[in-house]
This record gives structure tokens, sequence and C-alpha cells, in this order.
């Protein structure tokens, strides 16, 4: 059984690929599981990046360990998990948006950290039998901050790759990049199949920049729920990266209205949009918002404040006293307020 370093006795072989193998091991001194992962080619980040990675720890997130050469190739050493990849489970409605909402604050925690993964997919996001998750596999990570220095090449895993990461859309790769395919991953878990699987190379790409999925169908589920899901969906792959969501925050608050719980308020920042109070004194002066023709209301504040979650509360309102005035509202969606940063 072979043994690099000598602090790392390798067990099994769990994967490989044209450019890596991956496996599970045990330190020598303190009989730690690990997983190595042995890199054929040069890796993107570099020596600084690395020592970087290494100080962050999230519970949601791999922790890399160690990293060395040995013999031409490059290894990555992380913690190991015991779990199948992300579209391997079988859960509930309800329990995937849970599922969901944990994979976000993984990323999050990434983006915040100036970092984006860049190869998002299920064999990189793993979840075990009690629905904990776990992100793995920084090989091709960037940091924000050097996004224009990243050679023009494909890299990634083409059907969970972004638009802008084929080369064919001129957009950097930011946190949009990992959003989208995120979008994609949550489209597999949800309907079995991922929208832009192709033939080949050629029409996987032609599917990424041109191929519209068809909405999930979602039997089982309540139509308002169906109809929520669906259109987070469609924004996290749409083509144009600007038409994406532009973080992770709004992305779980907007589940979040799925699932009925509130988006939570830092009460520090003594944010105001919630108060009860306010929400009061609105819903007084609906009847003559609404009998004045060119009336408007903005929601002000910033991203994953709890501005959607107020909408949709006032919305309600809106109609249960335009049905009392026997007045005819149009209904609108989350985003028809004007959101002034």
């Amino acid at each position: 059984m072979s043994i690099l370093k000598n602090e790392y006795r390798l067990i099994e072989k769990l994967s490989q690929s044209v450019n890596s193998i991956v496996y599970k091991a045990n330190h020598i001194k303190t009989n730690q599981l690990v997983v190595i992962k042995k890199i054929n080619l040069n890796p993107c980040l570099k020596e600084g990046e690395l020592s970087f990675l290494i100080k962050l720890d999230h519970q949601h997130i791999a922790k890399l360990i160690d990293y060395f050469e040995f013999e031409e190739s490059f290894y990555l050493v992380t913690s190991f998990f015991d779990g199948e990849p992300i579209n391997q489970g079988n859960f509930s409605f309800n329990e995937w948006l849970s599922i969901f909402i944990e994979i976000l604050k993984g990323i999050k925690y990434i983006h915040d950290n100036g970092i984006i993964h860049r190869d998002l997919k299920p064999q990189n996001i793993l979840v075990s039998q009690k629905r904990k998750v776990k992100i793995i596999d920084f090989g091709i990570s960037i940091f924000q901050k050097e996004e224009h220095q990243v050679e023009s090449k494909i890299l990634g895993t083409l059907p969970y790759m972004s638009p802008e990461q084929t080369g064919y859309l001129k957009y950097d790769s930011d946190q949009r990049t990992d959003i989208y395919s995120l979008g994609v991953i949550f489209y597999e878990c949800l309907s079995g199949e991922n929208p832009f699987f192709g033939k080949d190379k050629s029409e996987i790409i032609h599917k990424h920049l041109s191929f519209i999925p068809s909405e999930l169908k979602l039997d089982q589920v309540k139509d308002d729920k169906k109809s929520k899901i669906n259109n987070i969906i469609k924004r996290m792959i749409e083509k144009d990266p600007v038409k994406r969501f532009s973080s992770v925050d709004q992305i779980i608050e907007e589940i979040r209205q799925i699932q009925k719980v509130p988006f939570p308020i830092d009460k520090k920042k003594k944010n105001i949009l919630l108060r009860k109070n306010l929400f009061d004194k609105i819903t007084q002066k609906i009847p003559d918002f609404l009998l004045k023709q060119k009336s408007s209301l903005v929601l002000k504040g910033r991203y994953g404040c709890g501005k959607s979650y107020f909408h949709d509360l006032l919305c309600e309102e809106i109609e249960k006293k335009a049905n009392v005035l026997k007045l005819k509202v149009m209904k609108s969606n989350s985003y028809s307020f004007v959101d002034l940063i």
C-alpha cells in the first residue's frame, strides 16, 4: 500500500478523471481519514492562495489540510466526508429546499472570502444520509481580485459550466458563475436530469448559450411553491450574468420565502423594513394608495434585508383591501418594486 510524503497511507481510489485521481487515505500519525487529490496539471491556485485556503473553516466546506508536490504531480489533502454526490440524494421537496440553503451558506462563505469555486458539480457537493452537506475540491478556484488575470481557456465541467466559462461570452468569472452552476445542480436534483447534457462538447456549449430548459413539473408540490422555485432557478441559469442573482444571499432569501421563514434581520443595524409599526402604518394607507391611479411605493434597503418578504406581505394586504373596495389589482411578483441600493 502506497505511502505519500511519509505521512499519508493510501487506502483506496475513489475516482479518476483525465487530469486527476482521488484517493481515500489516512494520516499515519493521527489515523485521521483524509481525501488526497493527485493533479497531473499545474493547479490554478498559487502558493499564497493555498496558504489562505488552509485557514478557511466552515461546516459546509471540506477543510484543506495540506498540499505538496511529488514526482511531477501536485497533491491536495482535505478532510474526509462520508457522503454521496448531491444528485444521488432522494429527498422530499421541503428537504431539498433545506439542503439548498445549506449549500448556499457554504458558497456564501467562500464568496465572502473572495473566492470563486468555478467547478461546482454534483460530484463536488456531497450529502450524507442525515442531510449534511460538504462542498469539496477547490483545485481550479480563483480569487475575485485576480479574475482578469485568468488565462482564456475552458476550465470546469461542461454540463455545469456557465456560458461565460465557455469563452463565447465576454464576461469574467465572478460570483454569478457559481450561481449558474448551482442553478443547474438544483434543477437536476429536483428533476433527475441535467438540461444541458449533450452528445458532445459542441452540443453542450450550444445548449449553455441558447437552450432554455422547460419548467420543473414537481407534480406533488403546490402551485405557488412550484412557481417560486421555478422562478428562482430560471434566474440562476440566465444566459446573461447581469440577469442572474448577484449574490447567494438573494437566493437564500427567496428560498426561505417558499419555506415561509422570514429572512433574518441584523438587529444591530436597526433595520426598520419589517418592524410592525412601519407595516401597520403603510397598510393603513392602502385604501388611499389603491384609489390613486398613479401612486407608487418604493422599498429601499440592502440585499438580504427582507425587502422581498416585506413586499409579499404587503401584496397580501393590498389584495385584501382591494376586495373590500371591490377593486381589481394585478397580481405582482417579488421583483415588482423599485429596488434602490
